[in-house]
């Protein structure tokens, strides 16, 4: 009777202890995928140049950009002429759009809003972030695993990653999907719900020094 409560006692601690492992593993899995990700989101260069294809709604467009101290984003028709060019520097934006010069953050939005509707979002976030995907990981930034996902979650905003590269970010009813990234190229979709605002898919990107 005694050896029967003693070999049922150790293989319910067995299971126990073997049901916890996975969880441990796994925790401990998803800190190193954590720490791997902020290793390379490091090493992507602050300053660069870049420039590719725009579409917004399907209407093709050329852009082009220069990230440094300040960010500067200029979109061009096919054939060269400029339609909007945006400059960032912190938290000060200016915006120059058919013939107006605008720094005035509300003005900005404004004068935007009427001719890219619903694109208004992509200026809570710095040109740097979206285009090299470069979000400044941090040991205190809160994440989690789903799967083969490691998602870091931030006061305003959600980035997904899976393969140690940025997948998508989250932004309220907005998503900014990273469809292709070979390094020096990317394609990247802007879609809010299931309808998909605007395409850029960057051919060159080229640090600075």
């Amino acid at each position: 009777m005694f050896k029967k409560k003693y070999l049922l006692f150790t293989a319910t601690l067995s299971v126990g202890l073997f049901s916890c492992a996975p969880l441990q593993q796994t925790s401990y899995v998803c800190s190193q995928n954590f720490q791997q990700i902020k290793s390379i989101d490091n090493k992507l260069p602050d300053k660069f140049t870049f420039q590719g294809a725009f579409y917004f709604r399907g209407l093709p467009a050329i852009i082009r950009g220069d990230i440094d101290k300040k960010e500067s984003i200029n979109v061009y028709t096919p054939f060269g002429k400029n339609i909007v060019s945006l400059e960032k520097e912190n938290n000060n934006i200016c915006v120059k759009l058919e013939g107006k010069n605008e720094c005035n953050k509300e003005e900005v939005l404004n004068v935007l809003s009427l001719y890219f509707p619903d694109l208004n979002t992509i200026l809570n976030f710095s040109f740097r972030n979206l285009v090299i995907g470069k979000f400044d990981l941090k040991d205190d930034d809160k994440f989690s695993c789903e799967s083969n996902k490691l998602i870091v979650d931030r006061k305003d905003y959600k980035l997904v990653y899976q393969n140690d590269k940025l997948e998508k970010i989250l932004y309220g009813d907005f998503a900014i999907e990273y469809l292709r990234d070979n390094g020096n190229s990317k394609e990247i979709e802007i879609k809010t719900k299931d309808t998909t605002l605007a395409k850029i898919n960057i051919s060159q990107i080229k640090n600075k020094q």
